[in-house]
């Protein structure tokens, strides 16, 4: 099943009752689970498993069928009994099962291939167009958010609301009156460059960064240092370092704490996260590391505040860590 699929049906007000949704755009299936109910003016129920939409002989408020979300039963995917009788057990409801990744060689895949979209990120040129009609960006500009935000439709959008708010702010900010002539306003290619420069609109990091936080977190205080310069030289904003290692100091503390074998189920950290920082446990005390979070956050607020030059901020959040 595709996209044009899903239209046709809307357009035909002829909707199945089952969907199974998967890949790595969540804002658009966001976006079709939210028209697929309001189609058929049922509620949006969010469920922890399959069973739970089986099971539902009732209906929502006013006796209304009821369109279930259900994401990442393991249960049902390996439950084959349960597959062919599904759609009849729906009956008047409505089931759409999302899938952070289906093996398209799996039985589950074969027997549910015609109810499964694939959501992909979209094409550069679409996401352009979309850029364009929520905010007026140039077209480098529009290229260069779909960059950082890795294609991401919904990183997008959040991005296009801190620009908005920004320029909200400055335009309800007083007139500046200079010697003859009144500041202009800023523009939205302004908004983004600065806080695109400023860190607030996050940056994928660098491989230079990944290698410094690892040093880091290594307790490898000459390399750090050497890294952090590599860094500077690529012109790294300060706070995207302080960012990054903030979340790799977090990520080990979250692995270093967990007493269960299940690390990804508990912390909610994926394998490739884990593995990240698996081989640093035990460099650094428990508490030593829940003190450097708090070291991290104190000097990110100093640097908005002023309290703390923004030139100085990671040398200190350095020395903070390695000499704990």
């Amino acid at each position: 099943m595709t996209f044009t699929d899903i239209k046709r049906q809307l357009q035909a007000q002829r909707l199945d009752n089952l969907y199974i949704f998967t890949g790595e755009e969540l804002e658009v299936q966001r976006a079709y689970i939210n028209r697929i109910a309001e189609a058929k003016q049922q509620l949006v129920r969010r469920i922890d498993s399959v069973t739970e939409a089986i099971k539902t002989k009732g209906r929502g408020l006013l006796d209304n069928p009821i369109c279930f979300v259900c994401r990442d039963d393991a249960d049902f995917q390996k439950t084959e009994s349960a597959w062919d009788s599904l759609e009849t057990l729906l009956g008047d409801n409505t089931l759409i099962y999302v899938a952070t990744k289906i093996d398209k060689r799996s039985k589950f895949y074969t027997n549910f291939e015609k109810r499964i979209v694939i959501f992909d990120h979209m094409t550069e040129q679409v996401l352009i167009k979309h850029i364009k009609e929520q905010v007026n960006l140039s077209t480098d500009n529009c290229k260069e958010l779909i960059r950082v935000c890795e294609a991401d439709y919904g990183r997008i959008l959040t991005e296009i609301d801190k620009i908005n708010m920004l320029l909200d702010a400055d335009e309800a900010r007083p007139f500046e009156i200079a010697t003859d002539s009144i500041q202009s306003a800023m523009t939205t290619n302004e908004a983004f460059e600065k806080l695109l420069k400023d860190g607030t609109i996050y940056q994928p990091p660098t491989d230079a960064i990944f290698s410094w936080v690892d040093a880091l977190l290594s307790g490898k205080s000459r390399l750090a240092f050497k890294l952090w310069q590599e860094c500077i030289d690529l012109g790294e904003p300060s706070l995207r370092l302080l960012l990054v290692l903030y979340q790799g100091v977090k990520r080990l503390l979250q692995v270093q704490s967990c007493e269960v074998k299940d690390i990804s189920t508990n912390t909610g950290l994926t394998t490739w996260e884990i593995n990240l920082v698996k081989d640093k446990v035990g460099i650094y005390h428990t508490g030593e590391l829940v003190e450097a979070l708090r070291n991290i956050k104190a000097i990110e607020t100093g640097i908005k505040t002023g309290l703390i030059e923004e030139e100085f901020s990671v040398p200190y959040a350095m020395i903070s860590l390695l000499s704990v």
